[in-house]
């Protein structure tokens, strides 16, 4: 074979390297973002039941002060429900999964503004360590 075509079948051979080692780069990233996703699910589950503890106990003491958290629990679930949506998209958008998990973000702040006992306040400190984890690797993507 000529030079010209041995530095041509060289210069494809890398090129399919570099996309193979793009398209793995890219399942780990998903990967990885799915799992902190879960996580945050996981966590805001446990977030909703001491909620609706809080709120039981509450109503047996015949309490009427106990904040409400449950229109931002309601958001906050839209929103994950829609990263999820987004990430079973063959082309998922990362600008629209950093907006919601911006959302995500203000909702769990809410939360925690109301409620000032340290079990949510853990919880949405994991929240938002997680989110700054995906954040971050979206900025990679975007």
């Amino acid at each position: 074979p000529s030079r010209k075509k041995c530095i041509i079948q060289q210069i494809d051979l890398a090129l399919l390297n570099l996309r193979s080692m793009g398209d793995e780069e890219r399942k780990l990233l998903y990967n990885d973002i799915y799992n902190r996703f879960m996580r945050i699910k996981s966590i805001f589950q446990k977030i909703e039941k001491e909620n609706r503890k809080r709120e039981k106990e509450s109503l047996s003491l015949g309490e009427n002060s106990v904040p409400d958290v449950n229109e931002e629990i309601t958001r906050f679930k839209s929103h994950l429900m829609a990263i999820f949506r987004e990430l079973k998209k063959k082309h998922s958008s990362g600008l629209k999964m950093d907006f919601l998990t911006q959302e995500m973000l203000r909702e769990a702040n809410a939360i925690s503004a109301k409620i000032q006992e340290p079990k949510f306040s853990h919880r949405v400190v994991e929240i938002k360590m997680e989110i700054n984890s995906i954040r971050e690797q979206l900025r990679n993507v975007v």
